[in-house]
């Protein structure tokens, strides 16, 4: 979703639990239905999380900052996975866990121009965000490596889990978030 400075979504409710990937430094205001509207600051690549464990709940959204607002919203609709449960938290540079909750991790990355991951499992169900454009290679082991071309706010979904590493193959840093539904 894209909001410009001044406008504001409709009411809506949030029946399931969400995360929310912001693409741009923004200021919104979030006016809770029956509630105190309240101001943040939110920096580009940040990750919420909204859980409706105790029940759902309806608000809006207005963008206050002259760069506008732009977010997506991952609503998690299915049950989570006991076997998720086990997946290993990935761990050092260049991935920061930026959010956890019951339903999954959500981590940042970003790789300068050559930069490469080392090897890592990448879970089934994982969302895949960019925050920069640019481009990166996969490499799975005995596959050809895949290229992805990005520009800011482009995503991908991915149902099945593998071990790669990613490599900048651009001339610019990237900025990429990867949030895994457990």
């Amino acid at each position: 979703m894209k909001l410009a400075k001044g406008q504001t979504t409709l009411w809506h409710e949030r029946r399931a639990d969400s995360y929310s990937i912001i693409f741009r430094p923004a200021e919104i205001t979030n006016e809770p239905h029956g509630g105190k509207p309240a101001i943040l600051k939110i920096p580009a690549g940040a990750v919420g999380f909204a859980s409706v464990e105790k029940g759902p709940y309806t608000h809006r959204i207005g963008a206050t900052s002259d760069a506008g607002f732009h977010v997506i919203a991952l609503e998690v609709l299915s049950a989570a996975s006991p076997s998720a449960q086990g997946v290993a938290e990935r761990q050092g540079p260049p991935f920061k866990l930026v959010r956890q909750s019951p339903r999954g991790r959500a981590y940042r990355l970003t790789l300068g121009p050559g930069e490469s991951t080392g090897a890592f499992l990448r879970p089934a169900n994982t969302a895949v965000f960019a925050i920069t454009s640019g481009r990166v290679s996969e490499h799975a082991d005995g596959k050809p490596a895949r290229y992805w071309d990005f520009e800011t706010g482009h995503f991908r979904w991915l149902d099945a889990g593998e071990t790669l590493r990613l490599k900048n193959e651009g001339t610019a840093p990237v900025d990429l978030v990867e949030v895994e539904i457990l």
